[in-house]
């Protein structure tokens, strides 16, 4: 686990990364256009942690909206865009649809597509 966390992350105290969770909390709250002066502020001359927040607002910003609609209606999408696939064959196989789709029977039990 060691290898894997950043390298500016592997030295860090437990303080400082407080410290850095508490600035990034506060700035959030603020409107984007009084952050800078407010970190300006709250940081000072200490450059490592400005620029740490300042990466961790970014984060934020990019991953806005990532998760804008539920799963279910992601799905329901994508099988919406799906539906309508051509019938086709790859090598000596033959695609029959979608993966994670079943042909129900009248009884309620999978039914073998030939």
């Amino acid at each position: 686990l060691h290898s894997i966390v950043a390298p500016r992350l592997r030295n860090m105290t437990p303080e400082r990364y407080e410290q850095i969770g508490h600035l990034y909390q506060i700035a959030l709250e603020r409107a984007p256009i009084e952050r800078a002066a407010f970190l300006a502020e709250a940081c000072g001359t200490d450059e490592a942690l400005h620029s740490e927040v300042i990466s961790l607002l970014a984060a934020h910003e990019q991953a806005d909206g990532f998760i804008e609609q539920l799963p279910d209606d992601l799905a329901a999408g994508w099988q919406a865009a799906t539906s309508g696939l051509p019938k086709q064959r790859f090598s000596h196989y033959r695609i029959l649809g979608p993966l994670g789709q079943a042909a129900w029977a009248k009884s309620g039990s999978p039914k073998t597509r030939s």
